[in-house]
């Protein structure tokens, strides 16, 4: 099974998942999940996970979302070198 997940780093703290799904999908088109990690404040902890529809959903979304700023902070991109089990992600690996 090939990787359909992005990571998104350097999101800001005051990110929401309802703003992250919006601002993703509004570039690249609808998305099987998002997962944003919060911290016991309810913050976001600075990264989310972004699950595709397939292979070539991931690459045209990573191209689209490199170089993207959110409330001032450029966000970096990278794909998971291989795809992650759901506990994997719950565990926030």
């Amino acid at each position: 099974m090939r990787n359909t997940t992005l990571v998104l780093r350097n999101l800001p703290r005051m990110t929401t998942l309802p703003l992250l799904r919006r601002l993703v999908e509004a570039r690249v088109g609808p998305v099987v999940e998002v997962y944003l990690p919060l911290s016991t404040q309810s913050l976001c902890v600075g990264h989310a996970y972004v699950e595709f529809h397939s292979r070539e959903a991931l690459e045209t979304a990573a191209s689209l979302l490199r170089g993207l700023a959110i409330r001032g902070n450029r966000i970096f991109v990278h794909e998971l070198p291989e795809p992650l089990d759901r506990i994997d992600i719950i565990r926030d690996v």
